[in-house]
């Protein structure tokens, strides 16, 4: 068991370094119990020309804006960069500190022909899962 422990470590830590070498910049996210969310120069890291954002997130936020302005491609940015820091502690910008949080999202959300819902109740459905992990008290990045 310690052969396969070890082997499975270093293919990861291979894995990692080869994404690492992939990407046209990355940093070591900081990680802290609590507190606000804070990135530099933040990217998507599968779009060819990507455009690079600050950003500081205290508490909440909403991002509003004109059709095809960003919107969504910033909270794919966002969302898979908080995922990539809390499981390879890596990201895809100049610097990026976070709290532990757990990410849910509601987009691409379509009706249940077999089921039978709508997709009205396949949202509301999610919405209210999202609403009982936000009163458990567990910090929670969603977007919609």
């Amino acid at each position: 068991m310690l052969l396969y422990d070890f082997t499975g470590n270093l293919d990861l830590m291979i894995s990692v370094a080869s994404y690492r070498k992939s990407v046209p910049g990355f940093c070591v996210p900081e990680i802290y119990a609590s507190g606000n969310i804070t990135g530099e120069q933040i990217y998507h890291p599968l779009l060819d020309k990507p455009v690079r954002n600050d950003f500081s997130l205290v508490n909440r936020a909403m991002i509003t804006g004109a059709n095809a302005s960003g919107k969504s491609t910033f909270m794919k940015t966002f969302t898979v960069n908080v995922i990539l820091a809390q499981m390879i502690h890596t990201c895809t910008a100049e610097s990026f500190k976070l709290p532990l949080i757990t990410v849910m999202t509601s987009m691409a959300i379509c009706d249940d022909v077999v089921s039978g819902e709508s997709y009205y109740i396949c949202e509301v459905r999610y919405l209210k899962r999202m609403l009982d992990v936000i009163e458990q008290g567990i910090p929670l990045f969603m977007c919609d």
